[in-house]
């Protein structure tokens, strides 16, 4: 692993600790008066009720998580918990205000709003959706079976249909399951509690620290990121990502490897960002590279994977290092950065299957007429040269599935046109100097 600096090392023990504080012991809930909150805006409580009675909510009761109440900080809040007319929902909503110097420190972080409302939905698969309004500084990565779904400045009807939205989703992904009952509070607290366990388990796997909590701390420094969570894992005695990763690999492709060259080589597995797919990364060098290739291409109905051949740029790596596996990853080679950069289409969704099925639709006439029109008319040579010299690459690479040189006629007969517009314009602007 790379060296990692005592201050990186110091913080992912402070997450540790905080989130082990937090998540890692049972919670004690007590029901509780409203009239002690006197610090809380009971307008809020008062109006947020009268909004769910108008959609068919009554009352349970109001709940103070005691465990947290005994933490630092203290959110001085008591939350106030209301079922649906078939008990199947609860509304559960809350205002945070800790004291000082923590409220300010909310501020600094706009942590808005503090005020909270939430939709809960328990399900007999012990799944859960929950629809809330909790601001994006406060979330957290999602856990194995808790659906969570975030609407900001949302009103209450608008997330309540938010979160029958939802509700439809996950039935539709999940046939035969059944909204568990919550109408009264000792079922409140008892879900609150198997919610918290789901939590806790989560954590451990993950070694008490949340990725997003570390991007945000680093600046998105995503090798430093991802050398703390192995750091992590370690002190929890959990086997690394990159272990993880290698094990993969090994199980899947040392049977397919057999008795090849590659069969010893450094390999691991690389997560496809935007997918729950690997990508399988193997160890090769330039003079080796295209024989791995072709090999590999071979073996592609057994792997399932198109072979391509990248570079590593870093220039400390040597041949036989034992950080190949850390500059692989650091790499990011399947980030969804460059397509999200790339067009408005990609900034809802960039995932591959999503780029995939959007091909079909592409205009490839209107694309070239696109890419002419951003050229200035001295470059529209350069253009055909290097589409020329190019030529025989593009029809090995798309193995004459499309017409590659009615393409270039195009483009051909699109600059041409362009050319002799230019040319008559000229003309035009000359004549009339002249006059």
């Amino acid at each position: 692993m790379k060296h990692i600096e005592p201050k990186d090392k110091k913080l992912v023990e402070k997450f540790i600790k905080i989130n082990k504080d937090v998540f890692g012991i049972e919670h004690d809930y007590h029901e509780v008066q409203a009239n002690r909150f006197k610090h809380l805006d009971s307008k809020f409580y008062s109006n947020t009720r009268e909004m769910a009675e108008g959609k068919g909510f009554q009352l349970i009761g109001d709940i103070e998580d005691v465990t947290l109440k005994n933490q630092t900080p203290n959110p001085r809040t008591f939350i106030r918990t209301m079922s649906n007319l078939q008990n199947n929902t609860v509304c559960a909503f809350y205002h945070v205000k800790p004291r000082f110097p923590w409220n300010l420190m909310f501020l600094l972080k706009s942590l808005r709003p503090t005020k909270i409302v939430e939709f809960e939905t328990f399900f007999d698969n012990n799944s859960l959706v929950i629809t809330s309004n909790t601001p994006e500084m406060s979330r957290k990565d999602c856990y194995e079976t808790i659906n969570s779904y975030f609407h900001d400045n949302k009103s209450f009807v608008e997330l309540y249909n938010f979160h029958l939205e939802n509700i439809d989703k996950h039935i539709q992904n999940n046939p035969n399951i059944e909204a568990l009952p919550q109408s009264n509070i000792e079922k409140v607290i008892l879900f609150q509690n198997k919610q918290n366990e789901i939590k806790r388990n989560y954590m451990k796997s993950i070694a008490w620290v949340f990725e997003n909590d570390l991007m945000k701390s680093t600046l998105n420094d995503k090798p430093l990121v991802r050398r703390m969570i192995k750091y992590a894992r370690e002190l929890e005695g959990l086997e690394s990502e990159e272990q993880i990763a290698y094990n993969q690999a090994e199980k899947l492709l040392k049977p397919i490897l057999k008795n090849t060259p590659l069969e010893f080589r450094k390999k691991t597995a690389l997560a496809i960002n935007g997918t729950e797919e690997y990508a399988w990364a193997i160890n090769t060098n330039n003079k080796f590279s295209m024989d791995d290739w072709k090999l590999l291409k071979k073996l592609q109905p057994k792997t399932k994977r198109y072979p391509v051949i990248t570079c590593l740029w870093q220039s400390n790596y040597q041949e036989g290092d034992d950080s190949w596996e850390d500059i692989i990853q650091d790499a990011e080679l399947f980030d969804r950065f460059n397509f999200k950069e790339e067009s408005d289409q990609c900034s809802d969704d960039c995932s591959p299957e999503s780029i995939i099925q959007r091909v079909q639709y592409v205009d490839l006439e209107y694309e070239i007429k696109e890419m002419i029109d951003d050229y200035n008319l001295s470059t529209y040579s350069d253009i055909i040269e290097s589409l020329e010299q190019n030529l025989d690459t593009l029809r090995v690479k798309f193995c004459n599935d499309i017409d590659i040189d009615k393409h270039i006629n195009t483009i051909r007969a699109n600059i041409m046109l362009k050319i002799k517009l230019q040319q008559i314009k000229g003309k035009i602007d000359l004549e009339r100097e002249r006059v």
